[in-house]
């Protein structure tokens, strides 16, 4: 096939699959399961495959990776065997495997070009940009507030609407430099996709080189190939656009819509969407890291609900306080690559300085008990910031 893959990105809950089910409806284009291939490959430390282990070895990668407890290839309906022969006197890359099950989905269907559709590779464009140079991406981006309404919902899910706020603010602020400047991706807005869905999927069919068909936008879709018996919560994806989906967060309680302001509120502005209006009087709160783990923290709740923020306003303002979750170490504060896990070490350590020389506090909300033993870095880092922090207790 010599038309580059599309692949499909965007926070979970924002989309995705109703966005691949209207493209799947083309004639030209056919999309399999989800695959978090690249979130894989990270994970094994992407490795380069050997040619005298080609292609046993992303055949393992692929027979061993799990996601809602299948492996890629239980998800593709593929043997081992069949794989191997697919990949037989193709040149050893460790995209391999991903670039077979997706010829492979589009030659069952038919088609002439395959998707690859998985929320989690917003978090890795900048691989597949690597990998796939020539491939267009395409995000998804829904109110973040209906997102981390939406994920409470779900089994795998935070526990609540903050632990949701804090997991899209992790997933856009990865990505978000990615898509201000490459010219191969494109955006999708959730609420433009359902209220407009002619306009919008004409502009984005313009973009990928295909023409809108009329089957794209027809109230019944294919969505076998989409959705696993386990996916449950992936509903009717094929069905009807449902518009009554869109600004369910103003239901929440008034308490739930201000501490999204304050967790999202540069966010929100910076992708126009509207804020409830909440004023904030106490400055802004560095939270590091800023992630989902910090949901469960008693202090990052009070903060927020005494008038502190996640962000600067305006911008460049210094923080009023500091709040650290976790182990610098087991909660992956400083990344895999020893450049980057330094270069971390020197960001964390400057800001908490800064905090501490201004008069500020910083909290460390600090796991207790047994932990596992972290490297060089993380150790020096929990050494130079005891000294920083205002007070240390335990987060559970």
């Amino acid at each position: 096939m010599n038309e580059p893959p599309i692949f499909l990105v965007g926070v979970p809950r924002s989309g995705t699959t109703l966005l691949a089910s209207m493209l799947s409806a083309h004639s030209r284009l056919a999309c399999g399961p989800e695959t978090a291939f690249f979130a894989s490959l990270a994970a094994a430390g992407r490795p380069m495959p050997r040619p005298d282990q080609w292609p046993s070895d992303v055949i393992s990668l692929a027979d061993s990776a799990r996601l809602e407890g299948e492996s890629l290839l239980q998800r593709y309906a593929v043997c081992s065997d069949e794989l191997s022969g697919l990949l037989a006197g193709v040149e050893p890359s460790p995209v391999g495997v991903l670039e077979a099950l997706g010829e492979l989905t589009a030659r069952r269907a038919g088609k002439e070009r395959w998707i690859e559709k998985s929320p989690v590779h917003l978090l890795y464009v900048r691989d597949i940009r690597r990998w796939f140079p020539r491939s267009p991406i395409v995000r998804i981006v829904r109110d973040p507030r209906d997102v981390a309404r939406s994920l409470t919902g779900v089994p795998w899910g935070p526990e609540d609407l903050l632990g949701g706020l804090l997991y899209w603010r992790r997933f856009h602020e990865r990505s978000r430099g990615f898509f201000a400047a490459d010219p191969l991706s494109h955006t999708v807005r959730y609420e433009e996709l359902v209220a407009s869905p002619e306009p919008t999927l004409r502009k984005l069919c313009s973009f990928l080189g295909e023409t809108l068909e009329p089957a794209m936008l027809a109230d019944e879709r294919p969505s076998a190939n989409l959705v696993r018996e386990s996916e449950s919560w992936k509903g009717n994806v094929g069905g009807a656009l449902d518009g009554s989906r869109v600004g369910r967060w103003r239901r929440l309680p008034e308490s739930d819509r201000r501490r999204a302001d304050a967790v999202l509120g540069d966010l929100l502005r910076e992708l126009d969407y509207p804020l409830e209006g909440t004023s904030f009087d106490d400055g802004w709160l560095w939270l590091h890291p800023r992630h989902e783990t910090a949901a469960g923290d008693g202090d990052l709740r009070r903060a927020l609900d005494r008038g502190l923020r996640l962000w600067p306003d305006p911008p460049g303002e210094p923080p009023a306080a500091g709040l650290l979750v976790g182990d610098p170490d087991a909660d992956d504060w400083l990344g895999r690559e020893s450049g980057e896990r330094l270069s971390a070490v020197l960001s964390i350590l400057g800001r908490a300085l800064r905090i501490r020389l201004r008069g500020r506090r910083i909290a460390w909300n600090r796991p207790t008990g047994t932990r596992p033993k972290g490297g060089l870095s993380s150790g020096v880092l929990s050494v130079l910031l005891r000294p920083l922090v205002a007070t240390e207790a335990s987060d559970r």
